[in-house]
């Protein structure tokens, strides 16, 4: 017995959702005259979870389609921790960038308090 399909649907809509979140934080950025180092390393990062996010929700998909659910369901868990470990970084990130503000991080040197 497989997934049930609309698991799998939920995953990549959740996906698909944090991807476009990260995107118009990518373009958010690219507006602002300054361009804080910490923040461009931080979408980065976010990019690569998002990376591996995919290609686990694909996985899931394979494996259940393949009918080994106890493998769809180990790599739930990893997708699931994989979007614990990004989602709040994601909102906070799009959530400062659409309001103008940006959090410094202390070693960047070219940090200025707005």
């Amino acid at each position: 017995m497989a997934i049930d399909k609309k698991i799998i649907a939920f995953l990549f809509s959740a996906l698909h959702s944090l991807e476009r979140c990260h995107m118009h934080s990518n373009n958010l950025l690219e507006a602002q005259p300054y361009q804080p180092e910490t923040v461009k390393s931080g979408l980065l990062e976010q990019a690569k979870v998002l990376a591996a996010m995919k290609h686990t929700a694909e996985q899931i998909h394979f494996a259940s389609q393949a009918g080994s659910q106890a493998e769809a369901a180990r790599l739930m868990q990893i997708f699931y921790g994989l979007n614990a470990i990004v989602r709040p970084d994601i909102v906070a990130t799009f959530s400062s960038l659409a309001k103008g503000r940006v959090h410094f991080d202390l070693s960047d040197n070219n940090a200025v308090v707005h």
